[in-house]
């Protein structure tokens, strides 16, 4: 070799080695890594919102619903639900309707074909209600399209025992509960149900009606007429601009009773009709222990905190029932979806750490290793609290679907660690040094750490990615997201911090092995042996073993999603429309 030829280059390290060599030859910056992911997941795990299900769920329906007084089931089909199902005809991507005539209302639901934008698809058949309005009876006030969505559902139903004493109550309910329920902030919409209000009754004497020959619907054009406050515009006076409004609305009985029905006879409407209050007819009473009671639903928006929420609220219930306005009045929760989810989330967060547990003492048993055991278990929630950090920024919440996912992960993500740091400790046990054995032994087995991950994460991609899945990837993506973050966080951890825990932890002594670990591998060796040795026999088996699929599949049974009916007369009539989808 000649003096100017460079010196050949030294071959480059496998990457497999890099990054434990890295994590150990830089223990302040893997610390510092730690550190970050502990802070940021603390704080993500305190600000993350509860829910029961997961949000952005777009259900594939939609409803319309139309109501038509005082008729029959068979007017309300011929007359309303025909004409909306006539309509709905020229909607694309519409799968199915099913219409429901019932005394007084028509409903009608649409199911959409897979993959159709239910927002276009609202607004074509809000389109096509406005046109079909016109054709309708008159009595057919308004067309309602509801698409599904989770905040429609009430979160909250509170029942308000109100005492015989108060007369009152629907006043001081939206005066003083509803608006203190509405400042808090997430919830969307407070309804007050079984309150009585009182309405003015104008019941007509037909024999005083017919004797002064008074028209009835000249009677009522002037009754609409004199109930009435309109702006009159704004005069100048030195210099100051006063606005004008004409003031004409009914304040007592008196007012209405006095109106001038007739010019010419002087005659006032109580000459002709009797006017009165008169409460409604009530189609629904709220009672708690006999006693009358006023129903309170509470509604979120998109953006609120159930668990939060629900904490609020009780807190302001507790604060009104010491207002002098309302007291004697008690308030009684009967359903609290923030109670649902807190239980369910605390469920869930029980049965993992019990998974935790059990997976601890399992490894403990194999490894009889306190220290290496150790280090195996804080990798469990140090990636659970890595997937937090993920869902927290991705802006989804901790639900049902969420939190399954985490389980299912619990017991996956400590086998990259198991891997590995069963790996240090057989090099440890061999005699090597910590900082070798933890270098090497992540090394020769990190490739295969690494494409097992994948492997595990490439089995949801074709689940989430498919094309026409609809709710199916939906709630794969839910459910599978939790589980690549946290395998994703369980590989990096055991590439980076379990080499740096095994240097600085484990002392390299030996363990001795439990007899049923021994025996166990006795009998896998002679199996194995066995099945090198008779390779035809193991291929029978096999066979053998798989020709039975048939006859198990063959016993399981699968539900045929029929439901019984009775017969007999109804008060409804119901029809379903099946459109296929284009070729």
């Amino acid at each position: 070799m000649s003096a100017d030829e460079d010196p050949p280059r030294a071959p480059r390290e496998p990457l497999a080695y890099a990054i434990p060599r890295f994590a150990v030859s830089r223990p302040v910056t893997i610390l510092m890594i730690l550190a970050t992911i502990l802070v940021v997941g603390l704080i993500a795990l305190d600000r993350i919102p509860l829910a029961l299900f997961p949000e952005g769920y777009e259900s594939n329906q939609l409803n319309i619903s139309a109501r038509y007084p005082n008729a029959s089931p068979r007017d309300v089909e011929e007359k309303v639900t025909r004409k909306i199902e006539d309509i709905l005809g020229t909607v694309p991507n519409i799968k199915r309707l099913t219409s429901y005539s019932s005394n007084g209302s028509s409903s009608v639901r649409v199911e959409l074909q897979t993959g159709t934008s239910l927002r276009e698809t609202y607004a074509l058949i809000t389109d096509r209600m406005d046109r079909v309005k016109p054709l309708l009876p008159t009595d057919v006030d308004r067309i309602d399209v509801r698409r599904y969505a989770q905040t429609d559902a009430p979160m909250m139903n509170i029942i308000a025992s109100v005492p015989p004493t108060i007369d009152d109550a629907a006043y001081r309910l939206e005066n003083f509960v509803k608006p203190a329920l509405q400042r808090i902030e997430g919830v969307g919409n407070v309804d007050i149900y079984g309150t009585s209000i009182r309405k003015v009754q104008i019941e007509l004497i037909d024999d005083r009606l017919r004797s002064h020959r008074i028209d009835v619907g000249t009677m009522l054009g002037t009754l609409r007429n004199q109930n009435f406050a309109i702006s009159g515009g704004y005069v100048i006076d030195g210099g100051r601009k006063i606005y004008v409004r004409s003031m004409g609305r009914f304040n007592t009985l008196e007012d209405i009773a006095a109106i001038i029905v007739d010019n010419e006879r002087r005659l006032r409407l109580s000459d002709v009709a009797l006017v009165r209050f008169r409460p409604p007819r009530r189609e629904y009473v709220y009672r708690v222990d006999g006693q009358p009671a006023i129903g309170i639903q509470i509604t979120r928006d998109s953006t609120g905190n159930i668990e939060r929420i629900s904490r609020e609220v009780r807190a302001t219930l507790l604060e009104l029932q010491k207002l002098p306005q309302l007291k004697g009045v008690s308030f009684n929760i009967f359903f609290d979806q923030g109670v649902q989810v807190k239980q369910s989330v605390d469920n869930l967060a029980e049965s993992g750490l019990w998974g935790g547990i059990f997976a601890a003492l399992i490894v403990y048993l194999f490894l009889r290793a306190p220290r290496m055991t150790a280090i195996l278990t804080l990798s469990i929630p140090l990636s659970l609290l890595c997937t937090i950090v993920v869902l927290f920024f991705t802006g989804w919440s901790l639900n049902m679907a969420t939190m399954m996912g985490l389980l299912l992960a619990v017991g996956m993500v400590v086998d990259n660690s198991i891997v590995i740091v069963e790996n240090i400790y057989r090099l440890r046990q061999e005699g090597a040094d910590a900082t070798e054995a933890s270098i090497v032994g992540a090394g020769e087995v990190g490739l295969a750490v690494v494409m097992s991950t994948f492997t595990s994460i490439v089995v949801f991609l074709p689940l989430i990615l498919m094309k026409g899945g609809g709710d199916f990837s939906f709630w794969m993506l839910r459910l599978g997201l939790p589980v690549i973050a946290s395998l994703l966080a369980s590989l990096l951890i055991a590439l980076i911090f379990v080499p740096l825990a095994a240097q600085r932890v484990t002392r390299g002594t030996q363990h001795p092995e439990l007899r049923a670990v021994v025996w166990v591998r006795e009998r896998y060796v002679a199996s194995l042996h066995w099945v090198l040795n008779h390779r035809i026999e193991s291929l029978l088996v096999v066979v053998a073993a798989m020709w039975t699929l048939p006859f198990a599949q063959s016993k399981i049974r699968m539900p045929t999603g029929g439901m019984g009916g009775g017969t007999g007369e109804t008060s409804s009539i119901s029809t379903s429309i099946f459109r296929p989808a284009a070729p």
